[in-house]
């Protein structure tokens, strides 16, 4: 090693130069290879379905997911295909999206006696994790789960996004209001040690339901793991009760007592060891799944603790000013936020502002949005740096997902979505111009930049699911299965000062408002009385909609009766001065119904 030293030394005193112009050339490769950028190509629903049968080509037909051990969620490319299931009803990869979780829930990377899912598997089945819980794994496949539950009502997909939730609002909130980024794997340096099971201790902690308890998780003497047992579900549970001789709800009541049982003797163990590092754009991703999941799953306290983290962003990290910091650490908050923190912790503020409608919050995505352009844009090539000043050999752009989406993916989406929800005509600017730098190379690559194929698509197509804002923010619309009787709701709200025509205008040249439901006849939806109405653009009266417009539909019974259902509502929404281009809104109504 001395020697080593030595001859470093000499070179830098006899080739400085040299080696100088050598770290320039490798600092210029490594930048064209970081920032690299491919040609602008439209985002069609063909080029989507070619992204995705790339993507499908490495899918593990078993188990789900993608390729072979260790095999991480890719959460990334699960909302991906959840996301060409809903838009396009392409089956196949809305399919592979529902196995994927599926097996997930079952496995042993799901912590099935307190909920959460760990970082990833070691072997393909989801068996066997790596122990550690991290914060943005319990953000992105809650979200995941939430639009499997939108889709497809399955009762699995709600119950681990709730216990998953829960994990992360009891265990993960720190006392200041943010939430702690990890729990460790190990205890007294094993690692899984806290979540395994012998076949003694199972037994001792389930008492007479072991036997029924051993045969659901797979628990046998000699373990699954260096000589210990992972908690997984052999089987689905409706095999599993069938096994039983159990009606599926006997079987939960009992598993449910298993679990509890579990649960009391884990407590008695040595605590985990928990990261209490707050990382904003790591919290910013959890606030937009709580906002979210506080609607989807109907439950109000959700949205409590997604303002509660929203309250340590804004007045701990900087983000009511926009001046955001990345970490928080012992009473103090240190670095710069990342590009990555700023179009994360947006997102979060705008998913507030879907739920509460208050101002305060699109406000608040607008300003961390501007500064982040201020902060990171590359005006030269297109996209956005991830650091304001260079580190390490060259300033570097995420454009590649990793274990979380990339912050120009990021961007984009957020471009998109505040451009739906305002009139500022520089967020459809920005999108214009993040889309034509990351649009090429995503598709070229579409394994790596699954994120931004969906925000391209969100940016060309619009959003889609039960709830959207429309007219740049004049409206909101939102579709619902009610719970009583088989029928939904479609519910517009606009803005004061706006309307929208009814469906049968009183002059030609304004367009009705229509909805259409997929495998429905256009009798079974029901449109409010209109109001007449003179306004200055016109001199006679006009029919049409303001306020709050429900719209009913009635759905059939039987089989058919619990489907998700594609819904277009198209409209033009008009002021007293103007009318805005004619759009198509495009919901999704949900399979399942809340309270």
């Amino acid at each position: 090693f001395k020697d080593m030293i030595k001859q470093v030394a000499t070179g830098w005193r006899e080739q400085r130069p040299v080696i100088i112009a050598d770290a320039e050339r490798l600092s210029d490769i490594i930048a064209q290879a970081m920032n690299r950028r491919a040609n602008n190509v439209a985002i069609t629903q063909a080029v989507l379905r070619r992204a995705s049968m790339h993507i499908l080509a490495r899918f593990d037909v078993f188990n789900g997911g993608l390729g072979t051990a260790p095999k991480f969620p890719q959460e990334n490319i699960i909302q991906f295909l959840l996301h060409r299931g809903e838009r396009d009803d392409d089956k196949v990869s809305l399919d592979a999206a529902l196995l994927t979780l599926d097996n997930m829930i079952r496995g042993g990377i799901h912590d099935h006696v307190a909920g959460g899912f760990h970082r990833y598997a070691t072997d393909n089945a989801w068996a066997i994790p790596h122990f550690e819980k991290m914060l943005y794994n319990q953000a992105l496949t809650t979200r995941a789960l939430l639009k499997a539950d939108e889709l497809t009502g399955v009762r699995r997909d709600a119950e681990a996004a709730r216990a998953a939730l829960d994990v992360v609002v009891r265990d993960m909130m720190t006392a200041a209001g943010g939430l702690a980024s990890a729990f460790d794997a190990e205890t007294d340096g094993k690692e899984g040690l806290f979540y395994m099971w012998s076949d003694a201790a199972f037994k001792a902690a389930l008492g007479t339901d072991a036997a029924f308890g051993a045969a659901i998780f797979g628990v046998t003497g000699d373990g699954n793991h260096e000589g210990l047992n992972t908690l997984r579900l052999v089987a689905p549970v409706g095999e599993l009760a069938a096994a039983q001789k159990m009606t599926r709800d006997a079987f939960e009541k009992r598993y449910r007592q298993v679990l509890a049982k579990l649960g009391k003797a884990r407590a008695t163990r040595k605590p985990l060891i928990r990261d209490d590092k707050i990382v904003a754009g790591w919290n910013a991703l959890m606030v937009r799944v709580l906002a979210r999941a506080s609607v989807v799953l109907d439950e109000p306290r959700y949205l409590t603790a997604a303002l509660r983290v929203q309250a340590f962003i804004d007045d701990k990290l900087g983000g009511a000013t926009g001046d955001l910091k990345r970490a928080y650490y012992d009473g103090a908050a240190s670095l710069e936020a990342t590009q990555t923190d700023y179009a994360f912790s947006a997102l979060g503020a705008l998913a507030l502002y879907d739920v509460t409608r208050d101002k305060k919050w699109l406000a608040g995505a607008a300003r961390l949005a501007e500064k982040m352009v201020e902060r990171f844009a590359d005006k030269a090539a297109g996209a956005l740096f991830l650091t304001r000043t260079a580190t390490g050999f060259t300033r570097t752009k995420e454009i590649d997902d990793s274990t979380i989406p990339s912050g120009n993916a990021a961007a984009l989406e957020l471009f998109a979505r505040l451009a739906q929800r305002t009139q500022d005509v520089r967020w459809r600017q920005r999108v214009l111009a993040q889309r034509a730098a990351l649009s090429g190379i995503a598709v070229a690559e579409p394994v790596s930049h699954a994120a931004t194929l969906l925000a391209a698509d969100i940016a060309t197509r619009g959003e889609t699911g039960p709830r959207q804002a429309a007219a740049h923010g004049a409206l909101h619309v939102t579709a619902t299965r009610l719970a009583t009787g088989n029928s939904a709701r479609v519910r517009i709200h606009l803005a004061p000062g706006w309307h929208i025509n009814s469906l049968t205008p009183k002059q030609d040249f304004l367009l009705p408002t229509k909805v259409r439901v997929d495998g429905l006849e256009r009798e079974a939806i029901t449109f409010p009385a209109a109001i007449e109405r003179k306004l200055g653009f016109h001199d006679a009266p006009l029919s049409l909609y303001e306020g709050n417009v429900d719209i009913r539909i009635a759905l059939p019974s039987g089989p058919a009766a619990g489907v998700a259902r594609r819904m277009t509502l198209d409209l033009q929404a008009c002021s007293d001065r103007i009318c805005l281009e004619p759009q198509v809104v495009r919901l999704l109504l949900p399979a399942a119904a809340r309270s």
